[in-house]
């Protein structure tokens, strides 16, 4: 599997909900936020146009993200890992929380087994290349 920014994200998660009857020899992600995103994208034509790019290294942008509304409606809400407001990223984003092990959804108990067994999951890949870049 090769996977690009958000999707590498995306399959990540997906490698480490596989049965274990399925197996992924080699993963590879290419600029995957694996621990979340905050702030601007370093790159000047990022898309998402100056203004909004502002808002979103205000103090308070955060607002944005941690409701339930944008955690439906928006993809990149669901990784907003803002370290600020680190309780809240926990409470209320849906995705990256449970994927990185960061919260207690269940019980505690169920919820480490859980965990284990993804990280089973992930550790029967043969191969796995994480690149970065300053530009995502």
């Amino acid at each position: 599997i090769v996977s690009h920014s958000q999707g590498a994200l995306l399959m990540r998660a997906v490698i480490q909900k596989l049965p274990p009857s399925l197996k992924v020899h080699t993963y590879v992600s290419m600029a995957g936020p694996q621990r979340g995103q905050w702030g601007p994208c370093n790159k000047s034509n990022s898309g998402i146009g100056p203004k909004i790019a502002k808002k979103m290294a205000r103090p308070v942008g955060w607002i944005a993200f941690y409701n339930p509304l944008a955690q439906r409606e928006l993809s990149f809400a669901n990784y907003w890992n803002d370290p600020r407001h680190n309780q809240l990223f926990r409470k209320e984003a849906n995705f990256l929380p449970e994927i990185n092990g960061y919260v207690v959804k269940h019980n505690e108990k169920e919820d480490i087994s859980s965990m284990a067994e993804q990280k089973a999951n992930f550790l029967r890949i043969q191969k796995a290349v994480f690149v970065g870049s300053s530009d995502d």
